[in-house]
C-alpha cells in the first residue's frame, strides 16, 4: 500500500512528547483506511512541538468511516459525545479523511496550532515489495505561504458536510401489486385466482399482507355425477420475502401464510346448501420482479401450496364430492406500483 502523505513539519524549538491525557481517539475504519496508530502518530507530531495546558480537559474524540456502494468513503467525527461538534466528511481517498480527522482533533486540543505549523499528515508504513514513489519536491520557504489565514482556509472546506450527503440507513419503501393466474388442483382442476398485496421492501428483504380469491369452480361427485358442488377459497394472506438482486431485476423468495375459508354450494341434485370450512395453508416459491419505471414494476411468480387442513365434501354422509388435495400449485403474473 503507497504511502498516502509525505510527513513535512518545519519547526523551530526542540519537540516533546504530547501530553498522553490530551485526547482519547475511538478509531473504526475499513482495512483500506490508515489504522488507529497512524492517526494517532500524525496527531502527535502536531502536538509534540509544543507543551499542552495542564489545566486543558482531555478531548474524547470518536471517527467512525464507512464505504458505500460506489466506493466513496464517509466519516463521521463527533467531538465529546457530540457536545463539542460533529463533522461528516466525504472523500474518495480514505487517506484524506485520515488526514482531516488528525487535523480536526489536533485544533480540538489546542487551537492555536493553525498559528504555528501546516496540517498534520497521516503517514502509513509502506509493506513489503511495494515501490514507493519519490516524494514531491518540499517548496522553499521563500514560496511556503504558512500564514495562520492560508491554513484556516485550507481547513475550513473540510469541516464542511457535503451538499448531497449519503443517507446512513436507507428507508424502507411501500408498493402495491394485483396479481392473477391459473390455480392448479386445488379445486379439483385448473382455476383462475386473483391476488393484492401491500407491503414494505428494502433491497434484500419484503414484508406484505394481502388477500387472495379462487374464482368458483363446479365440480361432480366420480360416483354420480347428479350430485356436485360449486367451490370457491377466500384468504387472507401473510408474505415475507429475501430479495437477491441483479441490477434492475430483483428475484425475491417469498413464504406465505393464507388462512380463510373454503366454500361449497350444492349443485345438481344434491340440496343447494351451503359449507364453509376453514382454510389455512402454506405457499412458498420464487417471483421475478423487473422494474420498468421508476415506480412501475413487472411480476412473474409461482408457487407451490401445502394445505394444512384438507377439507373434504361429501353428500349424504357417504358420497364424496370433493377433499383438498395434499399439494397444488399457483402460477401469478401481474403489475406492481412502488413508492421506489
Amino acid at each position: 500500500m503507497i504511502a498516502f502523505h509525505a510527513a513535512v513539519w518545519a519547526v523551530t524549538v526542540q519537540p516533546r512528547l504530547p501530553d498522553p491525557h490530551a485526547y482519547e481517539l475511538r478509531w473504526q475504519a475499513p482495512v483500506a483506511c490508515p489504522s488507529e496508530f497512524d492517526v494517532t502518530q500524525a496527531v502527535d507530531r502536531a502536538l509534540g512541538s509544543w507543551a499542552t495546558p495542564s489545566d486543558r480537559p482531555t478531548v474524547h474524540t470518536t471517527v467512525v468511516i464507512e464505504r458505500d456502494d460506489a466506493g466513496r468513503f464517509r466519516m463521521e467525527l463527533v467531538l465529546n459525545d457530540g457536545t463539542d461538534g460533529r463533522r461528516e466528511l466525504y472523500a474518495i481517498d480514505c487517506g484524506e479523511l485520515a488526514d482531516a480527522a488528525a487535523l480536526m482533533i489536533a485544533i480540538a486540543v489546542d487551537p492555536d496550532i493553525l498559528a504555528r505549523a501546516s496540517a498534520p499528515r497521516v503517514v502509513v508504513p509502506p509493506r513489503a515489495n511495494e515501490i514507493v514513489p519519490e516524494p514531491a519536491p518540499t517548496p522553499s520557504k521563500s514560496t511556503r505561504d504558512d500564514s495562520p489565514e492560508r491554513l484556516q482556509r485550507k481547513a475550513t472546506p473540510m469541516a464542511r458536510t457535503p451538499s448531497h450527503p449519503l443517507r446512513k440507513r436507507q428507508r424502507p419503501h411501500s408498493s402495491g401489486r394485483i396479481l392473477a393466474g391459473p390455480g392448479l388442483v386445488l379445486l379439483g382442476t385448473t382455476t383462475a385466482l386473483v391476488e393484492v398485496a401491500f407491503g414494505l421492501f428494502g433491497r434484500h428483504w419484503r414484508g406484505e399482507i394481502g388477500a387472495v380469491y379462487w374464482v368458483p369452480r363446479e365440480l361432480r361427485a366420480a360416483a354420480d355425477s347428479r350430485v356436485g358442488g360449486r367451490f370457491q377459497l377466500g384468504a387472507a394472506v401473510v408474505r415475507g420475502c429475501g430479495v437477491p438482486n441483479v441490477g434492475s431485476v430483483a428475484l425475491p423468495l417469498c413464504v406465505s401464510l393464507d388462512v380463510g375459508g373454503l366454500r361449497s354450494d350444492g349443485v345438481g341434485e344434491l340440496d343447494a346448501t351451503t359449507r364453509i370450512l376453514p382454510w389455512v395453508a402454506l405457499r412458498s416459491g420464487p417471483h421475478i420482479r423487473w422494474r420498468v419505471r421508476k415506480m412501475l414494476a413487472l411480476w412473474l411468480g409461482g408457487e407451490v401450496v401445502v394445505p394444512l387442513v384438507r377439507a373434504q365434501f361429501q353428500a349424504n354422509r357417504t358420497l364424496e364430492v370433493h377433499q383438498v388435495p395434499p399439494i397444488a400449485g399457483v402460477v401469478l403474473a401481474g403489475l406492481e406500483l412502488a413508492t421506489r
